[in-house]
């Protein structure tokens, strides 16, 4: 509506925009990744600005109970020690196995789940992603960059309108190899 809204500061953290933002966040996160490396042999992670992923496959007939427990132990370390809070509708322990997943249901920790979200985009636990799930997700992504092109705003403030959306991290998504 064109009305600029009363100035605030925010009294802790980095503000909203704030382009050192994803620098700051990259260094932080790296030392939860090297936490993890140390505390779980196997462990693969990766980061993208505050999302935070972290899975290990397992090793012959060894279990994944108490790999993903240190998992979970390190990240709430890292959580306290940085004063940060990890969404938990969002937040998920993870495995393929119905056997693993069942025996994390009694376990302390996130919601157990059969797959998870990496950035906006669910990721299949299998050795190959489904074409047909590759198709949903990327016609997901053609309609919201349509319902951006409709806005009747000028081509600049489109392509920032598509920038920020989740366009751009969920073609990434789609992209990734499943895990």
């Amino acid at each position: 509506d064109g009305m600029a809204g009363r100035r605030r500061v925010p009294t802790h953290g980095l503000p909203p925009g704030c382009p050192l933002a994803t620098m700051v966040l990259a260094i932080i996160t790296f030392g939860w990744r090297v936490e993890l490396a140390n505390a779980v042999q196997g462990v693969r992670s990766r980061t993208y600005v505050d999302d935070m992923t972290a899975y290990r496959r397992r090793n012959g007939a060894d279990s994944l109970v108490g790999p993903l427990e240190a998992m979970q132990r390190v990240t709430d370390a890292f959580e306290s020690a940085f004063y940060l809070r990890h969404n938990l509708k969002k937040s998920v322990r993870f495995s393929g196995d119905a056997q693993v997943r069942c025996a994390l249901q009694g376990t302390q920790g996130d919601n157990v789940a059969k797959a998870f979200v990496d950035l906006g985009v669910d990721q299949p636990v299998v050795a190959q992603a489904s074409l047909v799930k590759r198709t949903t997700r990327t016609d997901a992504m053609r309609d919201n960059a349509c319902r951006i092109a409709l806005l009747p705003i000028g081509m600049r403030f489109r392509a920032i309108a598509l920038a920020a959306s989740a366009t751009p991290t969920g073609l990434y998504g789609a992209a990734a190899a499943p895990i």
